[in-house]
């Protein structure tokens, strides 16, 4: 009785055994099929943020080119001023070529030189601002 009971204790054994091992094979089968479909999405998510990347860089490219166009129209900006107020300067201390000394008083110079700078300051507050909106 022994004998038989053992032998049919192992048949059954056999038995769960063989479903278990055909159990792990379409378990195994699955998981290889999902870890292909994580791979590549993994891969389409990894190239599309290559894409991003480069298209960033582009527009980075394009921004920093015109922040330096603004720069330079800035600084010629900056340039045409300061000869203006060299010559306000020399106009003030040497007076007008044609006029002679004494065609503007002291007091109209000044106006007219703070006037001019007044100006000045004002367009380089706007370049300015027009510059950090671009680095934003």
């Amino acid at each position: 009785m022994d004998n038989q009971r053992l032998a049919a204790t192992v048949v059954v054994l056999k038995h769960d055994f063989a479903i278990s091992q055909q159990k792990m094979c379409q378990l195994s089968t699955v998981a290889a099929a999902v870890k292909v479909e994580r791979d590549e999405e993994i891969w389409r998510v990894y190239d599309t943020s290559l894409k991003m990347d480069d298209k960033i860089a582009i527009e980075c490219e394009k921004k920093n080119s015109e922040i330096n166009n603004e720069h330079c129209e800035v600084m010629e900006k900056n340039t045409i001023a300061l000869q203006l107020v060299r010559e306000i300067e020399d106009f003030v201390q040497n007076g007008s070529p044609k006029q002679g000394k004494g065609w503007f008083t002291q007091e109209e110079l000044y106006i007219l030189a703070l006037m001019a700078y007044i100006r000045f300051k004002v367009s380089m507050d706007l370049c300015h601002r027009h510059l950090m909106s671009y680095k934003r």
